[in-house]
């Protein structure tokens, strides 16, 4: 099973779809901070680090998952595509751990870009915005609470 988890991983890294994710989710990351500092520029309120830090951590998992089941659907689909799935079938491993090792593995990989993407929208967050007193690591320790909140719902519709 291990050998099937570190070969879904390396898979996981392979090819355009993590790039082209990567891109998308800086343009998106990118756009938030501007749209933030452009209605924080026509509003009297200032927007804090830890509340842009909070609207980052419950919008942008969103996208982590989508890109998770796609991850999953092309990881099973590319088998039969390439005609791998012959010689996984031909393993000593079952089916369902073949699944299994495809879920669990991708599943770890959305969850590191996860937990990524919450780390850097609340760096850039503390950057960017005011941090209205209280203290960066207190921002930082809340928001990955936050995000280990929300990973179980991301997980459960990943497949």
């Amino acid at each position: 099973m291990i050998g099937l988890l570190h070969n879904e991983w390396l898979k996981s890294w392979y090819g355009r779809k993590m790039w082209l994710f990567s891109v998308i989710m800086l343009i998106l990351v990118a756009g938030s901070v501007g749209i933030s500092l452009f209605a924080q520029s026509n509003m009297s309120d200032e927007i804090t680090a830890q509340g842009f830090a909070e609207v980052s951590v419950f919008l942008f998992p969103m996208f982590v998952m989508i890109y998770g089941v796609i991850l999953i659907a092309g990881a099973i689909a590319g088998e039969h595509v390439n005609g791998t799935i012959k010689q996984l079938l031909i393993r000593p491993a079952s089916r369902s751990t073949l699944l299994a090792s495809k879920w669990l593995g991708n599943g770890l990989f959305a969850t590191l870009l996860f937990f990524l993407l919450i780390g850097v929208t609340t760096v850039i967050g503390l950057l960017v915005f005011t941090t209205d007193g209280t203290g960066a690591t207190t921002i930082i320790k809340e928001m990955f609470s936050m995000g280990a909140y929300q990973l179980p719902t991301m997980l459960f519709y990943m497949p």
